[in-house]
């Protein structure tokens, strides 16, 4: 079964349950896990947080995330977020991020959601390569 919404998003990084950030409580008002699964990419560490690069052609690298459902004030919710990961009109191009629908192959069913993807260089950044930014984080972080 396939879905596709624009109030769903696939996270990955420091929006995950577990992160303190300028948007946690925001996440924890506004959204509820839809459910848990994998992107097709590459995941590299960009300063203590994740960059994930996506391509059609590998499919031996996955992701592991979650997709939420935001419930309340998708718009400005999704504007808060971009504001987070530094797109838009108060930031510079090219932005660090940008905002994109992916296929998210879920436990229980695959779907379209928003997704950030990294838009700068990969160049001389340290691969992920268990696709599992937590995990990552706790070892080499704290």
């Amino acid at each position: 079964m396939e879905q596709e919404n624009g109030d769903l998003l696939f996270v990955y990084g420091l929006l995950l349950e577990g992160f303190e950030n300028e948007v946690s409580e925001l996440i924890r008002s506004n959204t509820e896990v839809v459910d848990a699964g994998y992107v097709f990419g590459d995941m590299y560490d960009a300063g203590g947080y994740p960059g994930l690069i996506v391509s059609d052609r590998n499919t031996a690298h996955k992701v592991f995330g979650k997709v939420l459902r935001i419930t309340k004030e998708v718009a400005s919710t999704l504007a808060a977020l971009d504001y987070f990961e530094c797109i838009g009109p108060h930031h510079e191009p090219p932005y660090q991020y940008q905002r994109e629908m992916i296929k998210f192959h879920g436990q229980s069913s695959n779907m379209d959601c928003w997704v950030y993807l990294y838009n700068w260089s990969v160049e001389g950044l340290v691969q992920i390569p268990s696709g599992d930014f937590k995990s990552y984080y706790e070892e080499v972080y704290r």
